[in-house]
C-alpha cells in the first residue's frame, strides 16, 4: 500500500532543520512512501492560496539532494499561534483543529511528522487525541523538553555558546576582570552548566539551583589572586 505522509516545522528557528527534513524524506523513500512538506507549520495546509507554488511541497529525491543542511529551514516555520485558539480570524478566536484534520484527509495524508518545541508538543498531542497519527521530533536549544535526553538543536547551540564564552574568558583574562555572561536558559540550565564545565567557569547560575549573591561574591574573591586576576561567571537568563 502506498502511504503518503507529511512533515512540518513548529515555531522557532533552529539551525539544521533541513537535515531533519532530509532524514525523514530518505527514510520514507526506503519504505516506498511518498512524503510532502507543509509550508510554515499548518499554514500551507490551511491557506494554500498564499503560496504561488502551493502550500504542500513534494519532497522528491532531486529536492532533497539540493538541500543545504546549513541554510534556513526549507519549509519555513509555524507562526506562534495555537490552532485550537486561533486569534487571527475576524470572528475573534476559532478552533481550527477539525479543519486541519479535514485538510489532511483530503490530501490523503496518513500521518504527520512534526519538528516542534514544548508548545508544539502540546498541540500535536491534542490533535493526536482527535485521531491524527503523528510522530514528533523535539527541538529546543535549551534542552528543556521532558522525557528527552537531548533535544534537537541543543548540541549546535552548545558548540556556539562554548566558542562565544571562550572568547569572553580570553577578554576577561586580558583585562584582568571577571566576565559575567548571560546565556539562554529560561527554564533549564543545561546550556549554561555544560558550557561552564567545558570552560572551567568559576561559577554557573542556573534556574534549578538557588543561589546567594553574597556567597558567590566571597567565592569569587577567594578564587581571584595576583596569579589569576580574572574569572568567568555564566548566568542562565532564567536566573
Amino acid at each position: 500500500m502506498l502511504r503518503r505522509i507529511a512533515i512540518n516545522v513548529g515555531a522557532g528557528y533552529l539551525p539544521g532543520i533541513n537535515t531533519v527534513i532530509t532524514g525523514a524524506a530518505r527514510a520514507a523513500g526506503l519504505l516506498g512512501w511518498e512524503i510532502v512538506g507543509i509550508r510554515d507549520g499548518f499554514q500551507g495546509l490551511l491557506h494554500p492560496d498564499r503560496y504561488p507554488e502551493g502550500g504542500l511541497v513534494k519532497l522528491s529525491p532531486q529536492i532533497i539532494m539540493n538541500l543545504d543542511p546549513f541554510e534556513a529551514g526549507f519549509l519555513g516555520q509555524a507562526p506562534r499561534i495555537d490552532p485550537f485558539h486561533d486569534t487571527t480570524v475576524q470572528e475573534g478566536e476559532a478552533d481550527l483543529s477539525d479543519e486541519i484534520l479535514k485538510r489532511l484527509k483530503a490530501e490523503n495524508i496518513h500521518a504527520l511528522i512534526s519538528v516542534v518545541g514544548n508548545q508544539g508538543l502540546g498541540i500535536l498531542y491534542k490533535l493526536h487525541c482527535k485521531g491524527l497519527n503523528t510522530v514528533c521530533i523535539p527541538k529546543s536549544i535549551e534542552n528543556d523538553i521532558p522525557a528527552t535526553s537531548v533535544s534537537f538543536g541543543f548540541n549546535t547551540a552548545l558548540s556556539f555558546t562554548i566558542d562565544m564564552l571562550g572568547r569572553a574568558k580570553q577578554a576577561a583574562r586580558s583585562a584582568r576582570k571577571i566576565a559575567v555572561v548571560e546565556v539562554i536558559g529560561e527554564q533549564a540550565g543545561w546550556l549554561a552548566l555544560q558550557a561552564g564545565i567545558a570552560l572551567s567557569a568559576d561559577a554557573v547560575l542556573i534556574p534549578e539551583i538557588p543561589y546567594n549573591l553574597n556567597m558567590l561574591a566571597r567565592r569569587l574573591d577567594d578564587k581571584t589572586s595576583a596569579r589569576k586576576p580574572y574569572g568567568l561567571v555564566i548566568v542562565a537568563n532564567g536566573v
